[in-house]
């Protein structure tokens, strides 16, 4: 795409990729799953990561093919046609827009917790706001501060983690299973959510030096760091709290660390914190592509590809998107609404680049995986809502709309 510069490094990758994946949901969902799961909540994360991990090699696969921002745009529009690529993303922007609010009303709580009193929604808006700014620096800029920011994150999770698995008592943790199998099979699919973004960088890829040795080397270290930060954090997670404290503690990560490093729990308030603006920061980023990509085809307004000229940065798609994030989060639904429609629109998105890199030829067991356990996970959170369901089915019938619509136009 013209105006596009390749500024992002293998650290600088690392950094947006991670910083897109670790959110805050990771310091707060572990307790609510573990009163279902039991000390065995750590398996969860484990079958959560296959799916992640088979979303990293799709992605590699297509930042490598295309070598463009939007690769994910690119790749389902060669497979199935300029509609397809059309539904995807805006199944995508639905997903993002209405789960960004997920992100940035927990970044509320986080602040209100270490400042009580603030605002939420004001709160929430002015994060968004800070997010898009940032977004229209070069992406050299945006993956200097994603490095630094994510690396403080990680390092206070990895923390949490490594030492509230060396001091958890034995008996914390048996036994593994007191509910069976079922219930930890069940919580890989919430656990899931933690995971999602590994697919971001297609949505670069156009922005990537030497992509063949970066893409591959940046991807894989951060499954693996990920991975081994989410098992460890679960495992202390559940070794240092009672079941009602569990069900209960609106912030168990913190009241975790509590108990066996007293001196680490603001930090991880301060971490979770961070890793929600983060993630904002990367959605931003990541979304914005696909958006000019999808005006440089035609299929959007062509000033929404407009680039700027110092930076490069897709300004005109960052400032619609901005819009529409605040809009999502003045609509004021309920969150449990918020969360179905964000993983839904993630699964569906998953299983068209999925069945699209198969079509294409990049790989057959990783892009049929992609798309076979994404259907089962879009199927679970259907079931669970059927009010989330509905909403479900008319964006996506609204999106097939608009997607037949912009083609024939």
């Amino acid at each position: 795409m013209s105006g596009e510069q390749r500024m992002v490094g293998t650290v600088g990758l690392m950094g947006i990729v991670v910083g897109y994946v670790v959110g805050a949901s990771i310091f707060v969902l572990p307790g609510r799953l573990a009163v279902a799961t039991g000390p065995g909540l750590f398996l969860s994360y484990l079958v959560a990561a296959v799916p992640a991990a088979l979303a990293a090699v799709v992605g590699l696969r297509l930042a490598r093919r295309y070598r463009q921002s939007g690769a994910g745009f690119l790749a389902v529009s060669a497979a199935y046609g300029p509609a397809a690529g059309f539904f995807l993303v805006f199944t995508l922007l639905v997903a993002l827009t209405i789960g960004l609010p997920l992100v940035a009303l927990g970044f509320a709580d986080l602040v209100a917790a270490l400042l009580p009193g603030t605002p939420r929604t004001v709160t929430a808006m002015g994060v968004t706001v800070l997010a898009c700014a940032l977004n229209l620096a070069s992406l050299g800029s945006i993956a200097r501060l994603q490095v630094a920011l994510t690396t403080a994150k990680v390092a206070a999770l990895l923390l949490f983690g490594v030492a509230g698995t060396l001091t958890a008592p034995e008996s914390s943790l048996r036994p593994l299973l007191p509910h069976g199998l079922a219930p930890v099979l069940g919580a890989a699919i919430p656990a899931y959510f933690s995971y999602v973004g590994f697919l971001s960088v297609t949505e670069i890829a156009g922005e990537i030096r030497d992509p063949e040795r970066t893409v591959p080397r940046a991807m894989a270290a951060s499954v693996g760091l990920v991975v081994v930060a989410y098992v460890l954090a679960a495992i202390a997670v559940v070794g240092h709290l009672t079941p009602a404290e569990l069900s209960s503690a609106p912030a168990p990560a913190a009241l975790a660390a509590s108990r066996f490093l007293p001196a680490l729990a603001p930090a991880i308030t301060v971490a979770a914190a961070v890793s929600a603006a983060t993630a904002l920061n990367a959605v931003v980023l990541a979304l914005s592509r696909d958006v000019a990509a999808l005006a440089q085809a035609g299929l959007l307004p062509r000033r929404l590809a407009q680039r700027a000229p110092a930076t490069g940065a897709p300004r005109a798609a960052v400032l619609s998107l901005g819009g529409l994030f605040l809009l999502g989060i003045g609509l004021g639904a309920p969150l449990e609404d918020y969360a179905v429609l964000a993983v839904a629109g993630f699964c569906l998105t998953q299983i068209l680049v999925g069945l699209a890199a198969r079509r294409l030829g990049d790989g057959r067991l990783a892009p049929l995986g992609l798309a076979l356990i994404s259907g089962l996970f879009l199927a679970h959170a259907l079931w669970s809502n059927p009010w989330g369901a509905a909403l479900v089915g008319a964006s996506t019938a609204l999106g097939l709309v608009l997607s037949w619509r912009a083609t024939r136009a």
